[in-house]
């Protein structure tokens, strides 16, 4: 099979026509059972910090503003920092703004429809994956493999922007490979790039394989070619992020990674936990990309090391609270580059010694059957917890007085959003004692402390250590949040005596 940028035109063409009846039919249902079981368990909640800021982001933007103060809402430095060069108005959002911005725009359809984002972009993603597999010599209907994918079920259920990117490399890679349409590759790899910053590996690998294709064609100028058309499409998201970096950060070079974090400890430490999730989330799939050998397969191989390589050194793992939450939870540091793995998955597992006929036939409907059932579970435990979380939000937002100001550790302060308690809520242990005598002549001041029966690791000593300072700082009087055990409320009634 010859590289991506030199199939012929013939084979083009086929992969933009109709897909076979049968493969059609049989993607379609189970599209619709995907789509199906988000209805049945549609989320109610986000899961995490990450989310919420993300959430939080889109409010700011949506009152013509990036300044979180200039809404009431007060953020530590972990998602948002840096000053404006043009005055100190505050924190502003760290990461990529592309994905808080589009959720900005969707907020005026109400702010339950966030969540129809990543499925939506996620079945159109499945879709174009089904097209790009006949390039490979694959049957459509293994794009099944991509749409159910246990992570991907568990991620497009949530605001994490990693699904995001993933889903818009895949319709990216379907516009160059399929449609030849290399501006619009450019398109939605670059709004990849305001969502998530891992998709610059990504970027980076097909645009200089594009180039080389381009230089080794020669029948048009380079300024003419498939990598000059991606990177026009790139320009105006390039540009954003660029733009914003310089706001939120002070340069349009610097990035809200610490690039210094990455480690050789950090990759002992996080790379086996990304290999064995990576092994186990589909059999063996971490050692696709280095079986397969077909279209995409250098880019395809280029990207996934990489981007596995650099986000272990970077320690970002993400751990659930037993194995099979972290099994499934692990790969979202890699999903910009999923679409790599699953295109090399289905080339391998297509070329497996079926049986023929009705035996196949039965094989693949057990196991789509298997994964379907998977991904029933995964979405109802999942949403059991966001339904547990919902309901802490409104009690403790019942429990504490109107006009009431609030300081919560990390755990709590996820679960407020100003569309649904306007209550202005700071994030503990960084509130000062200046800070908590000016909330306390505007109103009595509220500590909640939310505590995990079962945290990550760490979290017991972190929300001990903000305890600790809570009390050895501000004086407080214990109160409670009705029904909800596993809140710590005290009422703030000043700072401690200095001594």
């Amino acid at each position: 099979m010859q590289p991506f940028s030199q199939h012929a035109p013939e084979d083009c063409a086929a992969a933009s026509g109709p897909l076979p009846t049968v493969d059609r039919r049989w993607l379609l249902g189970m599209m619709a059972a995907y789509a199906l079981l988000l209805l049945a368990f549609y989320p109610p909640i986000y899961t995490s910090i990450d989310e919420a800021s993300a959430f939080s982001m889109a409010y700011v933007l949506r009152h013509g503003t990036i300044y979180p103060s200039h809404v009431r809402m007060f953020h530590d430095a972990e998602f948002f920092a840096g000053l404006s060069p043009s005055g100190p108005h505050g924190r502003v959002y760290r990461f990529p703004i592309g994905f808080p911005l589009l959720l900005a725009g969707l907020s005026w359809a109400g702010w339950r429809t966030f969540f129809l984002v990543n499925p939506l972009l996620h079945l159109t993603a499945t879709w174009c994956f089904a097209r790009i597999l006949p390039l490979c010599r694959i049957p459509p209907r293994y794009a099944v493999l991509y749409l159910l994918l246990p992570s991907f079920v568990l991620f497009t259920r949530t605001l994490f922007s990693d699904a995001f990117a993933a889903s818009l490399t895949t319709i990216g890679l379907y516009f160059l490979v399929c449609r030849r349409m290399p501006l619009a590759t450019g398109l939605c790899l670059g709004l990849a790039l305001t969502a998530r910053s891992a998709s610059v590996f990504v970027t980076l690998i097909l645009l200089a394989a594009a180039l080389g294709a381009d230089w080794r064609r020669g029948d048009v100028p380079l300024w003419r070619g498939q990598a000059a058309r991606i990177a026009l499409g790139l320009a105006p998201f390039v540009l954003l992020n660029l733009v914003y970096n310089f706001y939120a950060l002070g340069s349009p070079l610097t990035s809200a990674y610490n690039v210094q974090a990455l480690s050789w400890q950090g990759l002992k430490q996080s790379g086996g936990i990304y290999a064995l999730s990576l092994l186990l989330v589909y059999p063996a799939l971490l050692l696709a990309p280095w079986l397969y050998r077909g279209p995409l397969w250098k880019e395809g191989l280029a990207a996934t090391t990489l981007v596995f390589l650099v986000a272990a050194a970077y320690n970002e793992s993400t751990y659930g609270n037993n194995f099979l939450q972290t099994l499934l939870s692990t790969p979202r540091q890699v999903l910009p580059v999923m679409p790599f793995y699953l295109l090399a998955y289905c080339g391998l597992a297509a070329r497996l010694p079926w049986p023929a006929g009705r035996r196949r036939t039965v094989l693949e409907g057990l196991a789509a059957a298997a994964l379907l059932l998977t991904a029933a579970i995964v979405s109802e435990r999942h949403q059991a917890y966001l339904q547990s979380l919902r309901v802490l939000s409104a009690q403790i937002s019942h429990a504490l007085p109107p006009g009431s100001t609030v300081y919560a550790n990390k755990d709590a302060y996820k679960l407020h959003q100003p569309i649904w308690d306007a209550r202005p809520y700071r994030m503990l242990p960084v509130v000062s004692e200046a800070q908590c005598a000016a909330d306390l002549k505007r109103g009595p001041v509220y500590a909640v402390l939310y505590v995990r029966s079962r945290g990550f690791a760490g979290e017991d000593e972190l929300n001990a250590g903000v305890l600790r300072d809570l009390r050895a700082r501000f004086l407080l009087q214990p109160a409670s949040v009705s029904g909800a055990a596993q809140v710590q409320c005290y009422r703030v009634l000043g700072t401690t005596p200095r001594h």
